[in-house]
């Protein structure tokens, strides 16, 4: 699947630059798995979110759902399978209206989408009390609001027709620790109990380490990663994913960022990119042969595909045994004490 967006040009003279947000990236999703998309800011991941729920067309490629193919469908079937695929935005209180009360809010879905005979007021609180929030905040508009409680109410209005995968965009990037650490692990019991399948998108690694069973790295619109959460602990391949893994808060001050595998500079625009491997310019490992020729993502183990040319030669699992063991100031184990107070 490939988005390209056109960029330049002037307010009444579009774009002659094309822009490849999300370009021939292929995912399978199972269910009741909650698959990570990982990835530093602008690399495609929202893109990727929105084209799967219809927000955005396709410019290439296809998309299915149980089976049935719904890139293009009409606004009629479109509607259809937006009830079972629903989003939880990054920043819920832009994407509430403001004059509506948070029971107007949660129980806006199921206006729209029609309630087959359910009583609203009690689907209402339901939902609600299922995310924990109180009653009285029924009655309550969004700028009265914390921002634990806007994300809560995110999710109620994401889960109030009951869909059965729920996009997750960076659901918890704009919390503090501990309202995080809540966040998390209410989005985890609600998969137990609900049985979802979730696509969680964050940039924060400690996170998608937390709640995710297999992990999708994403770097200038294509995938250069894809591995189970035991493969993250212990067998790295790309030097990107080793150097997100590297960003993951640790304890012990004298592990400097040089040690970890920190990489430097900002990625390169789209355009600049042409041939080689969009890693290259940041790449501590990088040969020739990476700046003429673009890697192939190819599997190089059970659930665990790269795309880098030197998968086999590089011993990046060795690296970061500090931050994989799970010891004191790991942020996964943080997250579990967090939640349990």
């Amino acid at each position: 699947m490939s988005k390209h967006f056109k960029a330049g040009g002037s307010l009444f003279q579009g774009g002659k630059e094309i822009v490849p947000a999300v370009d021939g990236v292929s995912l399978a999703l199972s269910e009741g798995e909650t698959l990570g998309l990982v990835g530093e800011s602008g690399c495609g991941k929202s893109t990727l979110a929105r084209l799967i729920l219809g927000l955005e067309r396709v410019t290439e490629g296809r998309i299915y759902y149980q089976g049935q193919e719904i890139t293009g469908l009409d606004y009629t079937k479109l509607c259809d399978v937006r009830q079972n695929i629903q989003m939880v935005f990054q920043d819920s209180y832009a994407s509430f209206d403001p004059f509506y009360t948070v029971a107007g809010i949660i129980g806006e879905p199921l206006t729209n989408f029609g309630n087959n005979g359910r009583s609203l007021g009690n689907e209402i609180n339901s939902i609600m009390e299922r995310v924990g929030l109180e009653p009285a905040y029924a009655s309550r508009y969004p700028h009265e609001l914390s921002g634990g409680q806007l994300q809560r109410v995110g999710i109620a209005r994401a889960l109030i027709l009951y869909p059965k995968l729920l996009l997750c965009d960076e659901p918890v990037s704009s919390l503090d620790f501990a309202i995080k650490a809540q966040i998390l692990g209410l989005l985890k019991d609600l998969k137990q109990q609900l049985g979802l399948t979730y696509l969680f998108i964050s940039h924060d690694l400690s996170a998608i380490r937390y709640i995710c069973d297999r992990v999708a790295v994403m770097y200038l619109g294509k995938i250069v990663e894809i591995l189970s959460m035991r493969r993250l602990l212990e067998d790295i391949c790309h030097p990107y994913t080793t150097a997100l893994l590297a960003a993951v808060p640790v304890a012990d001050p004298r592990l400097r960022q040089a040690e970890r595998g920190h990489i430097k500079g900002e990625p390169p625009r789209f355009a600049g990119v042409a041939g080689g491997c969009r890693f290259y310019f940041r790449c501590p490992h990088a040969i020739p042969l990476c700046r003429e020729v673009e890697p192939v993502l190819e599997k190089v183990g059970t659930a665990h595909a790269v795309a880098c040319h030197l998968k086999h030669e590089l011993g990046l699992g060795e690296q970061l045994s500090e931050v994989r063991t799970g010891g004191p100031g790991d942020s996964g184990e943080i997250y579990s004490q967090e939640r349990s107070g």
